[in-house]
């Protein structure tokens, strides 16, 4: 087992700080868009189908609009934190 931690000052980068979509599906999508570009997964659509199928048997769902969805996949290549907010 690999024990990691995190840094002091996050990365930036690993989070939209504007999300341009508010429907559960959707923000799914440009996160797993953002967790592609870094670099962290491969074939993004079939890891995001499988994330889909997982949210909708248990959702990840903390309430007020925080989610922490996690998925353990061959097609991730390295754990990888990635977040999001939308404007109100």
């Amino acid at each position: 087992m690999t024990v990691s931690t995190a840094p002091a000052i996050p990365d930036l980068s690993r989070f939209l700080l504007d999300l341009r979509s508010r429907r559960r599906d959707l923000v799914l999508g440009e996160l797993m868009d953002l967790a592609h570009r870094r670099g962290g997964i491969r074939a993004p659509q079939r890891l995001l189908d499988t994330l889909r199928t997982r949210e909708r048997l248990a959702p990840s769902l903390l309430g007020k609009g925080v989610a922490l969805p996690a998925l353990r996949s061959l097609l991730v290549l390295r754990p990888v934190l990635v977040g999001g907010r939308a404007a109100k």
